[in-house]
Order: structure tokens, then C-alpha cells, then sequence
């Protein structure tokens, strides 16, 4: 599962996405249009290797299903197309697996000078939930005067919100049926994609409403194109100071009481992540904490190894990563299009076997038991919270304690699938004519096959929807239900 944390995931959708607009000096053209021909040659080579290759091709959706809806996206190609273009249809049809990890990437060309793209955005960050719930956070720039925090948008330039949202969720992978890590995947980019979209405008009509539910409208204006990052210009900037930063993974902080632990973990990948885990618990061992709390808001997941050595710190008794550890296929049907392809070729010569099923089950990690750990355990009240950007191996670790006695979950349903998912490795497979990449699970992974078979992601014991209101005020409304319920699990110990 290589998943970065989801800041850093989300700045590459970003990136991917703005690369739409831009154009650079390395050969590079937004506007460069690929032919019919090349580009339902693209979608044939695409379909042909997730129907071999891909591990729960037909899990959630029906084959016949997610083969009709790439022959709809082949057959709306009558006409050149640009990459952004191209990679808005594709993404639609990929979409029908219901996989979170298999998605669309922008060619290498152009994610390159995404970071250099001058194409301004919308200024306008927002909340996104449900099928028409869209909250203002931030606006910024001309026209952004009226609009204010925890403002519900209803409509963008008379497009009633709920119809905008059913297009911007359409391309969307997730597990499932599970649209909480598409939420967070739009709340994140939203700007974005409503570019991505509709294309580019230099003003849009909000309607909104304030927050005594009154009707309003704003007209927010683009700002002015960001000049050219010239070498010149880099000299004369002057170089930024020295200071020191937590690293982005996470922090390990203490509340004011003196006896509750803070764990924020935003990633289970990057340098030091496993050292981070094991120097925190010694400092909440050797501080004596009555209580931990370990944030997964904004953990997209990460190394398998590193979710399981977090479980040892926690967890009452042993545990596997999962239930199965399976694939179909490593016969890609252009192998040199496919990122590492001899890797994964012996790899699964030498690390799977067939077995009744039909399927290539990775046995080892299969039977591997993990022991909790004994130096630096934590035992007392753990409270874990949850959102939609909790995805893939979050959802490891969720499994891994859920049986945990003193265990409490609060917030709302995690992005991943709590029954499993599709990943372990994931590759790239780039579409030959226009270097689209498409991200390739190649095991399914089941880490409960007791859960019925629903899509759907680990839902808190303690629920708290995201509201207007929160944001409205800056409130955390997750953390102040954690500190109702630990100063209630105190007055009932006196």
C-alpha cells in the first residue's frame, strides 16, 4: 500500500489535475490533441490489463457492468482529444471497479510542470459531504468580501450544487460503495476539478446561504495570473530562514491535564515513520498516560509494516494483517508498459502460490502473527479517530484492535473498506500513446472475511458529522466529543 499521507496525496491530484492548463518549455502542450484512434487504443490496452490483471476486477461491480462503461467512454471518443480531456473519460470508466486504488495519473510530462503552471485556481477552499452539502472555508481574492466561513454554497453560476456534485464525484475511485474518501478527495480539490470540469472562466456566481440561512449571491472573481518564476527573479528572492518543523507525518503532543496523550499520524509511509512510533510510545510509557489518542484524520495509509508495529503498541492479543493476500494474474498484457513488471513477475514466482480458489495467495503474510509488543505497551483508554481521509492501511490498523477492550472510535466512516482492499503493490501502467498512467493493484487484500461483502468503511462507535457550524467557528467538534467523554470516564472513576 504506498500511499503517502493525504496532504501529500492530494497536492499530487492537484498538481495532476492544474497540469490540465499548463504548458512548458520541455516539450510539453496542454493543447496538444490526441487522435480517435490513439486514444481508443489507449482505452483497449487499459481495459485488457484490469480485466487480466486486476485482483477484484468484479468484487463490487459486475465485469458485464464495468465492460459496458468502458465501451461507453470508447465509443464517445469520435474526435481528438487533449490528455486532461482524455483523462476525465478514463477516470469515469475506471471508476466502475470501485477500487480506491486504481486511478488515473497525469502522463510524466505533464505532472512535471504542474508546479510551474502559472493557471490560477479558484480561490475557494470548501467542505464537501452528502450528496448536496457543500460549506465554504476560505475565499480569497476580488469579490470574496461577503463570503465567510461555514456559508452553505447552493449553486455555482445558477448549477444547483447537488447536480455539480453528482459530476465531480463521477470519476472518482473508491472502495465500494463507500463515498467518504471521495468526499475528502473533493473536499480537497475542489477548485480544482471544477476547473478540471468546466474549463476555465474568469468569475463564478455563488449562491449561498449566511448563517441564519438567508439567501445571498457573490460574484468571486479570479486573481491575476501569477507572473513567471524567472531564474532572476529566483536570485533576487531573498533565502528563507532556517527553522525547525515536526515532521509531516505526525506529532506526539500532551493536553493540558498532564495525563492524555495526543498521537497525530498522518502517514504510515516516509523516512523515520517506524522510529517515530517506537520513540513516542517510550515517551507515553515513560510519562505514565492515562489515556491516548491517536488521530488518523489525515492518514491515507502507507506501509503495511509500520501499521502493524503501531498495533503492537496497542493491541490486547495477536493479530494478522489479514484474512487473504490474493491475486489473479501477472501475465500484463504489454509488460513493458508496466512499471517494475519483471519485479512483480518474480515476485510472484517466488512469494505466491496457486491454490484451490484458482487465485495466488501470498501465504506467509497469510499465517504471520503479530505479538503485541511488551516494553512500552499501552493498555488504558484508547480513543481513535476517524474520517474519510482514513484509507488503506488505517483500516489495517482499525482491524488489528477493533476487539480491544477500552477501545473507542470517534468521528465518521473511514474513506477505505473495512472488509479489505486492493493494493500491497501497486504499479503504474502507462497507455502508450498518451502516456496517461493508470495505478495497477495487484493483490486483494481481505482482512476480515467475517464482514459481509458491502463496500463500506469502519463506522465509529462515536459519530460526529462534519456541520457548518464547525467550521463557522473553527471548532473541532471531534476533539471536544474526545474530551466530553474522557472528563465523563474520570468523574465516573472518583
Amino acid at each position: 500500500m504506498r500511499h503517502t499521507h493525504f496532504r501529500i496525496f492530494i497536492g499530487l491530484v492537484s498538481a495532476v489535475l492544474l497540469a490540465a492548463c499548463s504548458s512548458t518549455k520541455h516539450g510539453y502542450q496542454a493543447s496538444r490533441k490526441f487522435s480517435a484512434q490513439q486514444l481508443q487504443q489507449d482505452v483497449d490496452l487499459a481495459l485488457q490489463t484490469l480485466q487480466q490483471v486486476h485482483p477484484s476486477y468484479n468484487w463490487y461491480t459486475p465485469a458485464e457492468e464495468v465492460n459496458r462503461r468502458f465501451a461507453e467512454v470508447r465509443a464517445s471518443i469520435t474526435d481528438s482529444l487533449t490528455e486532461a480531456e482524455f483523462r476525465l473519460r478514463l477516470s469515469y470508466a475506471i471508476a466502475a471497479i470501485r477500487c480506491g486504488h486504481t486511478s488515473v495519473l497525469a502522463s510524466k510530462a505533464a505532472n512535471a510542470v504542474a508546479n510551474r503552471s502559472n493557471a490560477a485556481l479558484p480561490p475557494l477552499q470548501v467542505r464537501v459531504w452528502g450528496a448536496d452539502s457543500v460549506v465554504v472555508v476560505r475565499a480569497a481574492g476580488p469579490g470574496a468580501d461577503s463570503i465567510r466561513p461555514g456559508m452553505v454554497i447552493t449553486a455555482i453560476d445558477s448549477v444547483p450544487i447537488g447536480t455539480l456534485l453528482r459530476q465531480l464525484y463521477a470519476p472518482i475511485s473508491v472502495d465500494g460503495y463507500n463515498p467518504a474518501f471521495a468526499e475528502a478527495v473533493l473536499s480537497a480539490t475542489f477548485a480544482a476539478r471544477l476547473r478540471w470540469h468546466y474549463g476555465p472562466r474568469s468569475q463564478y456566481l455563488l449562491s449561498l446561504l449566511d448563517s441564519n440561512g438567508q439567501p445571498l449571491q457573490a460574484r468571486l472573481r479570479m486573481p491575476a495570473p501569477r507572473r513567471p518564476d524567472t531564474a532572476a527573479a529566483r536570485q533576487r528572492r531573498a533565502p528563507a530562514p532556517s527553522i525547525s518543523r515536526e515532521p509531516a507525518y505526525g506529532k506526539l503532543q500532551w493536553w493540558p491535564d498532564g495525563q492524555t496523550a495526543y498521537l497525530q499520524l498522518n502517514s504510515f509511509s516516509g523516512k523515520g515513520v517506524g522510529r517515530f512510533i517506537r520513540r513516542s510510545f517510550r515517551r507515553i510509557d515513560s510519562a505514565g498516560a492515562r489515556h491516548l489518542i491517536i488521530d488518523l484524520r489525515d492518514n491515507s495509509g502507507g506501509k503495511i509494516s509500520n501499521s502493524a508495529l503501531l498495533g503492537r503498541y496497542v493491541a490486547h492479543q495477536r493479530f494478522r494483517v489479514a484474512d487473504s493476500v490474493s491475486a489473479v494474474s501477472f501475465d500484463f498484457p504489454k509488460a513493458k508498459q508496466v512499471q517494475a513488471h519483471l519485479f512483480y513477475r518474480l515476485f510472484s514466482w517466488a512469494f505466491t502460490s496457486r491454490q484451490p480458489d484458482g487465485r495466488l495467495h501470498m501465504r506467509r503474510m497469510e499465517r504471520h502473527q503479530y505479538r503485541p509488543r511488551r516494553r512500552h505497551h499501552f493498555s488504558g483508554p484508547l480513543y481513535v479517530l476517524t474520517s474519510g481521509r482514513s484509507f488503506s492501511a488505517s483500516l489495517l490498523f482499525l482491524n488489528h484492535v477493533y476487539q480491544r477492550p477500552q477501545l473507542t472510535v470517534v468521528g465518521t466512516e473511514t474513506g477505505g473498506g473495512v472488509r479489505g482492499n486492493s493494493a500491497v503493490m501497486t504499479p503504474n501502467l502507462t497507455l502508450p500513446n498518451s502516456q496517461v498512467r493508470v495505478r495497477l493493484p495487484l493483490f486483494r487484500l481481505v482482512t476480515r472475511a467475517s464482514l459481509p461483502v458491502n463496500g463500506r468503511g469502519y463506522v465509529p462507535q462515536v459519530q460526529v458529522p462534519p456541520s457548518a457550524a464547525a467550521i463557522r467557528y473553527r471548532r473541532d467538534a471531534v476533539l471536544d466529543t474526545v474530551r466530553t467523554l474522557i472528563s465523563a470516564a474520570s468523574v465516573g472513576r472518583e
